[in-house]
């Protein structure tokens, strides 16, 4: 939410080296935060850069992981450009429409409050529908800067409960929950579990990090699972 941080871990687990880079988000109204992606994107390729330097420390890196806030949804538009606004997900103005969708679906608040996706969708449909109109894909943070470094669009099993967006019954997206509110089931991705391989690196990316080109990007996971499953052995 308020920075960037890469990481480089050995196999035992122990972190060989780290780079972080801090940024801000726009709150235009009182309970509400927007984000830049183009501000992560900065914040990766600096942090790249800097851990780049350290010799042959990337070039031996052989699995690539993302994690990162979830809720905060990431609209795309058919040239792949990121579409303003990016809601955060601590932002609170869809109150209504979190109380719409509870009376229509009725959702348990572990799976629907106003922090989740859908609502700010929702509100989106209803205040800013070109941009709605505009969306072809539908991301989340660590997806959006796994895109960047592999070209491929994908999402793992977290991001859908995080979004009210997941048939907790079949595990596969409750596409009409989108539909309701107005959006088109197409830009959902398809659905990863954390461990899955989610594309190659680019060799543009791998060439200009020193970045093993063979290394293995995974999907990932949001930031809760990473939380509670990233504990080095006892």
């Amino acid at each position: 939410t308020s920075s960037l941080k890469a990481g480089v871990y050995a196999l035992e687990g122990s972190i060989l080296a780290s780079e972080s880079k801090s940024y801000e988000y726009a709150s235009p109204h009182a309970g509400w935060a927007e984000a830049s992606p183009q501000d992560w994107q900065q914040a990766m390729e600096e942090c790249l850069t800097r851990l780049s330097t350290k010799p042959d420390l990337l070039h031996q890196i052989e699995v690539i992981a993302f994690t990162g806030q979830m809720h905060t949804a990431v609209l795309l538009d058919a040239d792949l450009k990121p579409l303003d606004p990016t809601i955060l997900w601590l932002d609170r103005r869809a109150a209504t429409e979190t109380s719409q969708l509870q009376a229509a679906f009725q959702m348990p608040p572990y799976q629907l409050n106003s922090t989740y996706t859908l609502p700010k969708l929702f509100w989106m449909s209803k205040h800013l529908p070109d941009v709605i109109h505009n969306a072809r894909y539908l991301l989340w943070p660590k997806d959006y800067l796994r895109f960047l470094v592999t070209g491929e669009i994908f999402t793992d099993i977290t991001e859908p409960g995080g979004a009210a967006l997941l048939n907790w019954e079949s595990m596969e997206w409750a596409k009409e929950r989108l539909v309701y509110i107005g959006l088109n089931s197409e830009i959902l991705p398809p659905i990863l579990q954390p461990e899955d391989e989610a594309g190659s690196l680019l060799p543009q990316v791998a060439e200009r990090f020193n970045i093993n080109p063979q290394a293995k990007v995974i999907a990932g996971a949001g930031d809760v699972l990473a939380l509670i499953s990233s504990a080095p052995p006892a």
